[in-house]
């Protein structure tokens, strides 16, 4: 007797490692069993909750449906008429603006080969010398003219900004032989200061202005198909005409 206790003592430990190794597998089938059915659970409860929560957003949708398909042809006929009234307002008030901005940026751009000398905007070309006739067309493409002083304030200014050589004016005598008149506005030129002995019309053959940016130096008439310097004339005024 006393043996065979002494032997179930040696080998207690070994039966109660058997007795755990057959009893977790046991408890963690039914752990997971649970788990299985709570999540069931779960999902089943999640559904009748998100269902309750979505209902009142399909049954309003639904009536919405309802009340589209139920308005009658001129009722969406006035509906559709007033919108594309607004479409077609929308549409004008953008392009309006968008012409607004487009002639803005042009007129700037414009404006930056210009210099304020006074009360008005100049290019002096002092790179290119041209012919009378293909300045004042360089002068039009820029949308300005020859320049054309109006009196001895504006006449001084200029000449105060001037390389020492020569430049066209707009002022000629084209139409008629000893009338120098403005090539902007057809009219007798509004100020004329010559140097001494001039205008000549040397050989009958000289009917167009160039300023000299020497000081002390003066009008002076020349062959309008010689080439010189030029300088464009634009006021404030034609910045919306071009």
């Amino acid at each position: 007797m006393a043996k065979g206790f002494a032997m179930i003592s040696t080998n207690f430990p070994l039966a109660i490692i058997f007795l755990i190794g057959i009893l977790i597998p046991i408890i963690a089938m039914r752990r997971s069993n649970e788990v299985c059915e709570n999540s069931i659970q779960l999902e089943n409860d999640c559904g009748r909750y998100c269902f309750r929560i979505v209902k009142p957003v399909l049954d309003h949708t639904r009536v919405l449906q309802r009340q589209v398909e139920g308005c009658n042809m001129n009722e969406k006929s006035e509906f559709i008429s007033k919108f594309e009234q607004i479409e077609r307002l929308l549409l004008e008030k953008f392009d309006a603006f968008e012409e607004a901005m487009t002639n803005m940026v042009e007129s700037l751009s414009d404006m930056r080969p210009f210099q304020k000398i006074g009360a008005k905007y100049y290019f002096i070309e002092n790179q290119l010398p041209l012919s009378w006739f293909d300045a004042a067309e360089r002068c039009r493409l820029m949308g300005a003219h020859l320049a054309s002083p109006q009196n001895k304030f504006e006449y001084d200014a200029l000449k105060a900004n001037l390389h020492k050589t020569y430049y066209w004016l707009d002022i000629n005598s084209l139409a008629k032989n000893g009338e120098f008149t403005s090539a902007t506005t057809g009219e007798k030129a509004k100020f004329l200061q010559w140097q001494r002995g001039e205008p000549n019309n040397v050989k009958d053959n000289e009917k167009c202005v160039i300023l000299p940016g020497w000081p002390g130096n003066h009008m002076n008439d020349e062959d309008c198909k010689k080439t010189f310097y030029f300088v464009c004339e634009k006021g404030r005024h034609m910045l919306k005409a071009h």
